[in-house]
């Protein structure tokens, strides 16, 4: 059952390799408990998700002050009110668009955030290297009957 629920949380190989190099560092490294990588580990995923959109609410809260401030603003030409909504739509555009990405790592992040947790409370580095064998073979079989 643990095995099972630990492949199905591995969605690619760079998941694979963090998962081994903090297994690794864990087992080897007694100041392992006192690192950032550790505390990010441990930490609530409301912190993860405010770090990781920090950005956005910025740009977002900008976005907000910009329609309020225009709403009061009176324009004296009718081009001058088009072009200013025209540059603020490319720039903001841009910047949703960044935002976007942002919120593509953090769900990646909150994945990988939620094997390396299982990982750390089900194995140890022993049992993880016997998992990572199996499963390796396992994906190399399939992968080879498939190019056949």
């Amino acid at each position: 059952m643990v095995i099972d629920r630990m492949k199905s949380l591995i969605f690619d190989m760079n998941v694979l390799i963090y998962i081994h190099d903090i297994m690794f560092l864990k087992e080897n490294s007694s100041e392992f408990k006192y690192s950032n990588t550790y505390k990010e580990l441990h930490e609530c995923n409301l912190l993860t998700v405010i770090k990781y959109l920090k950005d956005t609410l910025y740009t977002l809260a900008s976005f907000i002050i910009i329609l309020i401030i225009l709403k009061n603003t009176v324009f004296s030409n009718l081009i001058i009110s088009y072009g200013t909504i025209l540059m603020i739509s490319i720039a903001y555009g841009i910047l949703f668009v960044r935002s976007f990405e942002d919120i593509l790592v953090l769900k990646y992040q909150l994945k990988a955030k939620k094997a390396v947790q299982y990982a750390l409370a089900n194995f140890s580095y022993k049992e993880f290297v016997l998992f990572l064998d199996s499963y390796l073979s396992e994906v190399s079989t399939k992968n080879y009957l498939k190019i056949i």
